[in-house]
C-alpha cells in the first residue's frame, strides 16, 4: 500500500537534495567512510574488550537489527497500555 504525499508521516514530501549538497556528500564524505570502515574493522579485532565490544556493537547494531519489543501492561477497568522499546539507552537510538 503505498501513502499519498503528505499522509506517510513527512507532509512536506522527501527533502530535495542540491547539487552543492550531493557534491560535498560525494567528494567529502565517501573518503572518510573507508577510513571508517578501518577503524570500526582494526577496533573489532582489538585486544582492548571497550574497543572490541564497541565495534561489535556498532556492526550488530546496523547488520542485525532488533525488533521492536513490546510490553503490555494492564490498566484499571481493563485499559491496556502498550510500551514499544526501541533501540538501547547508550545508542542514542
Amino acid at each position: 500500500m503505498k501513502f499519498p504525499k503528505g499522509k506517510s508521516g513527512n507532509p512536506s514530501g522527501r527533502r530535495v537534495e542540491t547539487e552543492k549538497q550531493k557534491n560535498t556528500a560525494k567528494l567529502l564524505l565517501t573518503p572518510l567512510v573507508e577510513d571508517a570502515v578501518k577503524q570500526v574493522a582494526r577496533s573489532a579485532k582489538s585486544p582492548d574488550p571497550h574497543d572490541h565490544q564497541w565495534a561489535i556493537n556498532l556492526l550488530f547494531s546496523y547488520l542485525f537489527p532488533k525488533p521492536a519489543q513490546e510490553v503490555d501492561i494492564g490498566g484499571k477497568d481493563g485499559i491496556i497500555f502498550r510500551l514499544v522499546i526501541e533501540g538501547e539507552p547508550s545508542s542514542g537510538k
